[in-house]
């Protein structure tokens, strides 16, 4: 099978490495997988009314594959222009995917975005995508987590055409902590937005003796430049945080290291799941999280959290505190952690991916409509 996949690929974006991770784990058992790169810097460049053409060299190449693979997130179709822009590029893109009659998944990496107003552009474009997806067996929806599964429900997908999963995990790969000065260091991963909970956390080490540190192992989102997060920690010149500034992949376990406890005090409003979260499990380090939606059920079946509520520095501080001189529940958090991980491979991932492609079949564009981009989506 050869199957080819649209993605960000190669930038500092948690949906490129998701990709990455899914197309080398599908190549590993055999399959040709090649990755159609979205370039963002690009895409943020164009004007609105040429998003649409962005993709034609996309869907230029869906005769020569058996299969497709799309990572939605709005930013990816819409880039700095409206919700409705995305909606109304991704909509084109979808009718010219479902003409090919390619099996296809589609991984929504965001809630789905409607209005309830009967004039509404948001609700038009997405009742078009929604009618695209029911009317085509040939696609199918992949959604992380029981609550985005009752939301895309919600919004009109019928459930046969929805999956879900948790976001996979590396092979857990421990590391072994940097000799203690005496200091307890608080690590958030990740690129540098408000919805990770920064401000709660500033506000928590405040609280906290001055053994505690906050280490921010990350830099700005390209994509954000609205959230001035990284600038204000950044004018504090606090001496109890340190900021590294974005890390790679090979730099991930250097900081482990040096790190005693990994915070996730995330938002409700923040995305469903957090490819930074995986790192600490995989690396073996106690998680203290907010109890949003997406790391509540985590916990439900993995118990590898210690859970405080979102917005609520005095909370964060005293989760911390209890959990920094407790050696006992530090170990079965990340016990508990490696645990959920064995259970929840890329591997895993790529096999019922894979199964979900094979099993459509192998589709022929329906008669008399041709993959273009270029024509209006029918309501």
């Amino acid at each position: 099978m050869k199957i080819l996949t649209l993605s960000t690929s190669g930038e500092r974006c948690g949906i490129a490495a998701y990709n990455t991770e899914l197309a080398e784990a599908m190549r590993s058992d055999g399959l040709t997988v090649d990755i159609h790169p979205i370039d963002s810097t690009a895409v943020r460049t164009l004007p609105e009314r040429e998003l649409s053409a962005y993709f034609k060299p996309f869907l230029a190449r869906l005769e020569a594959y058996d299969a497709l693979i799309i990572q939605h997130e709005y930013g990816l179709f819409g880039a700095q222009h409206s919700l409705v822009a995305a909606q109304r590029v991704f909509a084109r893109v979808l009718a010219a995917v479902a003409a090919s009659g390619k099996p296809t998944v589609v991984v929504f990496h965001a809630e789905p975005r409607t209005s309830t107003r009967l004039l509404s552009r948001k609700r038009m474009y997405w009742e078009r995508t929604r009618r695209l997806i029911n009317a085509n067996p040939q696609i199918s929806i992949l959604v992380h987590g029981d609550e985005a599964l009752a939301q895309y429900v919600d919004a009109g997908l019928k459930r046969a055409s929805l999956w879900t999963t948790r976001h996979p995990l590396q092979t857990i790969r421990p590391v072994a902590p940097a000799r203690s000065n005496g200091t307890v260091t608080l690590t958030i991963f990740g690129f540098v937005a408000t919805y990770k909970g920064y401000d709660e956390a500033v506000a928590a080490l405040a609280l906290l003796p001055e053994r505690f540190r906050l280490l921010v192992a990350g830099g700005a989102h390209p994509g954000n430049v609205g959230d001035d997060t990284l600038a204000r920690l950044m004018a504090a010149n606090d001496p109890r945080i340190e900021v590294t500034g974005w890390i790679d992949e090979q730099d991930v376990g250097a900081v482990m290291a040096r790190t005693d406890i990994v915070l996730a005090p995330y938002h409700p409003d923040g995305p469903p799941g957090s490819g930074a979260i995986t790192w600490a499990i995989r690396h073996g380090r106690p998680v203290i999280a907010s109890e949003t939606i997406s790391f509540r059920e985590i916990q439900r079946e993995a118990g590898c959290f210690a859970m405080v509520a979102p917005l609520d520095p005095q909370a964060l501080a005293d989760a911390i505190l209890k959990l920094a001189d407790d050696e006992a529940e530090k170990a079965r958090l990340v016990e508990a952690g490696f645990a959920y991980a064995r259970s929840h491979s890329w591997e895993g991932l790529a096999r019922r991916v894979v199964d979900r492609l094979g099993g459509a079949g192998v589709g022929e564009p329906r008669e008399g409509v041709s993959p273009r981009i270029d024509e209006e989506v029918s309501g």
